[in-house]
């Protein structure tokens, strides 16, 4: 069975999706876990709720450049 050329696109484009959102979503927990050590517990808590909407922007940046790129 063959997929056309723009099915396989699709599929491709949604699994490198999946694949970024994970390495974002694993970058983040590696964060919190220094910060976690380094900082103590609520102090990396405080950071990272107030970072959080930095790390959004971010991910929304370089998943528009990867789009432009044609990348996914």
């Amino acid at each position: 069975m063959r997929f056309s050329e723009e099915t396989t696109r699709t599929l491709n484009n949604i699994v490198l999706t999946l694949l970024f959102s994970l390495m974002w979503i694993l970058l983040l927990i590696g964060v919190s876990r220094v910060l976690d050590l380094t900082l103590g517990h609520v102090k990396s808590g405080y950071i990272l709720f107030f970072t959080l909407p930095i790390y959004g922007v971010l991910y929304k940046k370089v998943f528009n450049l990867l789009q432009k790129k044609r990348v996914i």
